[in-house]
């Protein structure tokens, strides 16, 4: 009998269940905690940015962390109610890892998810039972090779299994990898579609691989190759539960919910949250907090502009002053996604 491939809110497919840290994933509610950018492997896909990739700085999301309250602060602002921890490898610097596990848990309860990347490699039976200790709900692995990796996790109470990333020509190392981890009763498997970025690019082309051209970066050949390799183990499969993460699911869906969340928080009262993520307001350009005043109910100076809102923006344009109307991405490190400038009825005479 063939096992169901279902569909998430997110447009993933997945079979079984959805492990917890992705239905959290999906929903926007997951901090991501990114521990260090140091990891004992030199993967050729590996993601990351120039600012994190074999750097030890840590951030919450977007927010540089330089005190613990960053992190409180930062999953406050998204309503987060969990958290991925990951790098890099965050058992490279395990007792920072260990530190965040339990100030999450103790800032926002035992209730509060919390899941974690690792190769494995720095996986030992002590390390693994200080994790749990700690309070981690969920451990992943990103396999390379064996996956007789993961066994010392499922001596733990922790929900344990494998995240990894479809790569093109190697779909039966795969399959072989999903039948062990079934067989010795892991929880899940995530499939990744394969992505470039600016740093991988040469690695990934050196490989052969190359963009399908969409938004996202994804690399040709590895969305099907997960669609082939979810439909094999519909009948190759007994109890381990599959997740189709694809490329939209990160980039576009989770990033968009994350960033919906963190609007409805963090919004003023002259602002509207627009598109279900992007925070609408009007701006007055070149003018003095004296200006603002008489011109609006409630304003903040804030990046070299008085920001308003748009009936105060059009009021000051009718006026003379340079206003628009602006949609601004509202994480951390904020900027502007369109300007729409109000057109001014008349000129201001000095």
């Amino acid at each position: 009998m063939l096992r169901e491939i279902k569909e998430s809110k997110a447009e993933s497919t997945f079979i079984g269940e959805l492990p917890n840290g992705c239905r959290q994933c999906i929903r926007g509610e997951k901090l991501v905690m990114f521990v260090t950018g140091i990891c004992p492997n030199t993967c050729f896909f590996c993601p990351l940015s120039e600012n994190r990739k074999n750097t030890d700085n840590i951030f919450a999301n977007e927010v540089p962390v330089k005190k613990d309250q960053d992190i409180i602060d930062e999953a406050r602002a998204c309503s987060a109610k969990g958290a991925g921890v990951t790098g890099g490898d965050p058992l490279s610097r395990l007792e920072r890892t260990l530190q965040y596990i339990r100030i999450l848990k103790a800032e926002f309860g035992e209730r509060f998810h919390t899941h974690l990347y690792t190769s494995g490699e720095l996986a030992t039976p002590e390390v693994l039972s200080k994790l749990e200790s700690a309070g981690l709900d969920e451990i992943r692995y990103h396999i390379q090779e064996d996956p007789k990796v993961i066994l010392p996790a499922l001596l733990t109470k922790m929900d344990v299994g494998a995240e990894v990333p479809v790569i093109p020509g190697e779909e039966e190392k795969l399959k072989a990898i999903i039948k062990f981890l079934d067989g010795i009763k892991a929880k899940f498997v995530n499939l990744n579609e394969l992505e470039m970025s600016e740093l991988n690019a040469a690695e990934m082309r050196k490989r052969g691989f190359d963009t399908d051209g969409n938004l996202c970066n994804s690399i040709t050949g590895s969305f099907e190759a997960a669609e082939r390799i979810m439909h094999w183990a519909q009948a190759n499969t007994k109890q381990i539960s599959l997740h189709f993460c694809n490329s939209r699911v990160k980039d576009v869906y989770q990033y968009n919910k994350r960033l919906g969340l963190r609007a409805k928080n963090m919004k003023k009262p002259y602002e509207t949250v627009a598109r279900g993520c992007l925070l609408r307001k009007g701006v007055i350009f070149d003018a003095t907090t004296d200006d603002a005043k008489k011109l609006c109910k409630e304003y903040t100076f804030r990046r070299g502009r008085i920001e308003c809102s748009v009936m105060d923006a059009k009021r000051a344009a009718k006026s003379g002053f340079r206003a628009a109307i602006v949609l601004e991405n509202p994480a951390h490190d904020c900027f502007d996604v369109e300007v729409e400038p109000i057109k001014s009825k008349k000129a201001i005479l000095y």
